[in-house]
């Protein structure tokens, strides 16, 4: 015979289950956003808003699924999506990048601006801020533009490090703009003079830079004739004419 009572039983039981899988609890009625900045706050709340959250059920949610979208802006270093009950709600945890240098783009006739320039933070990310939220510093960098779609290659962001070393060492003692964009071939352009000096490697910079001034005494040449001063071999420096 069929058991009636275990089936009855099932039946309420799945009842039960489905009453409290669809109590109103379990939507979600606030989402918090913490450690954001306005940079961010305005396109996380996009975010929330395109995936319709608020007001879903809190278990059907993949915190892992929102943390892939959330990361996907340059900005955000790491996200995480915290569900909480009694009140139901979804906290977002974010930690942004910080910028941490700004690099000039790259000119031919070396008319540099901050209106054309990226904003980097410490691992080469390129940040969508403006030049204001770059920490102020005594070094100034270029690199082609090319190199400044969404990272700055391992061997450029090196090369930047070792003259932030040296400049805080205060071993930079010159007046220019060091352009990275060859990592073989660093490039000095003297502000005073708008003159172009090649430089290589970073290796014996300090004594390039020492040398910049005997060498231009040296060649006895007007500062027009030049086209640019080669120190990449320190020890036979070159002045190339025009």
């Amino acid at each position: 015979m069929p058991d009636y009572l275990g089936i009855m039983a099932a039946m309420v039981m799945a009842s039960c289950l489905w009453m409290i899988w669809t109590a109103h609890f379990w939507w979600i009625q606030n989402i918090e956003i913490r450690g954001s900045s306005p940079h961010t706050q305005a396109w996380l709340e996009q975010l929330v808003s395109a995936q319709n959250i608020k007001g879903q059920h809190v278990l059907r949610l993949n915190p892992l699924t929102l943390k892939d979208l959330a990361e996907q802006n340059p900005l955000v270093q790491t996200a995480q999506f915290e569900r909480e009950l009694l009140p139901t709600r979804l906290v977002i945890k974010v930690q942004e990048r910080k910028a941490a240098y700004l690099i000039l783009h790259e000119k031919k006739h070396y008319a540099y601006s901050v209106n054309a320039s990226s904003v980097i933070d410490h691992e080469g990310v390129v940040l969508p801020l403006p030049a204001s939220h770059a920490p102020k510093s005594l070094l100034q960098i270029s690199a082609d533009p090319g190199l400044l779609q969404t990272v700055l290659p391992t061997p450029n962001l090196d090369l930047l490090r070792q003259l932030e070393t040296l400049q805080s060492q205060g071993r930079l003692q010159v007046d220019g703009v060091f352009n990275i964009s060859n990592p073989q071939n660093l490039i000095l352009h003297l502000n005073e003079r708008n003159l172009k000096v090649w430089l290589g490697r970073a290796e014996d910079l300090p004594v390039k830079l020492q040398l910049i001034e005997a060498s231009l005494k040296t060649a006895e040449k007007e500062q027009a004739d030049i086209a640019y001063l080669d120190l990449r071999f320190w020890k036979h420096p070159v002045i190339k004419t025009r």
